[in-house]
């Protein structure tokens, strides 16, 4: 139940919006804050429950991020929750490129351990990567154009193609600002059809922005109030990067 699209900056790096969707009675996530790793420092928030994340940088300017992949699981038993898919994200973490990336997920055996999902990886070249586990294997796929990738719980397809389809109507040369309105945008004839999005189960809790340029990230994050249509708690941590291939 989340909604993630990007764009380039610019000069140089990248523009990264996620609206992170949850169940109303999830417990709140952390602010983001840095974390100092083996060998790499990175910025997130994370799951209040399980302490994963669902959107992080690091130093090198690498971002992954992960959903749940919906349409996989609509038509196989649901099995038990297994490891947090957050968790995942954070032992990624320490890859320094895309090619470190895929050389991780290309040994991924994440059967019997995490339900399905879709990972998504991009640097600050706009090199990308996307994985989709659905059950059955753990495989690469085009990153899709246009730059958007949404899912729901609640008539999956459905609201896919509708998303998609707000995306498709911006404009080929947009800006940064085209994105975050689009991620704002609620519209209340198809609350839960909207990128921001309302049901009486669940609701978009956090909306992310990241900015990376050459030389920072900087990872902006809005709580949403449960009461109204409005935002909460805000955040802005900047993460500097350091020289590629370092």
């Amino acid at each position: 139940m989340c909604t993630l699209s990007w764009c380039a900056r610019p000069s140089s790096g990248y523009h990264l919006f996620f609206n992170r969707d949850e169940l109303r009675q999830r417990q709140p996530a952390t602010p983001p804050e840095i974390i100092h790793g083996e060998s790499r420092s990175f910025v997130c928030a994370r799951d209040g429950r399980a302490g994963g994340t669902w959107l992080l940088t690091n130093d090198g300017g690498l971002t992954i991020a992960i959903l749940n992949h919906y349409a996989a699981t609509a038509s196989k038993p649901v099995g038990p929750p297994g490891e947090s898919r957050g968790k995942l994200v954070m032992a990624l973490a320490e890859c320094a490129n895309i090619a470190e990336f895929r050389e991780h997920m290309g040994t991924l055996q994440p059967d019997g351990i995490y339900r399905p999902f879709l990972l998504f990886a991009i640097e600050r070249d706009l090199g990308s990567s996307l994985w989709c586990w659905d059950g059955e294997r753990c495989h690469e796929k085009m990153p899709p154009h246009p730059a958007i990738l949404t899912t729901s719980s609640f008539r999956s397809e459905e609201v896919r193609q509708h998303r998609q389809g707000l995306r498709q109507r911006l404009a080929t040369n947009l800006e940064a600002s085209d994105l975050g309105r689009m991620h704002q945008f609620h519209d209340p004839a198809k609350p839960a059809h909207s990128i921001r999005m309302r049901r009486d189960d669940a609701m978009t809790v956090a909306l992310c922005q990241l900015e990376v340029s050459p030389d920072q990230a900087c990872y902006r994050y809005r709580a949403e109030s449960a009461e109204h249509l409005n935002l909460g708690l805000v955040a802005e941590v900047c993460l500097p990067l350091i020289e590629a291939g370092s």
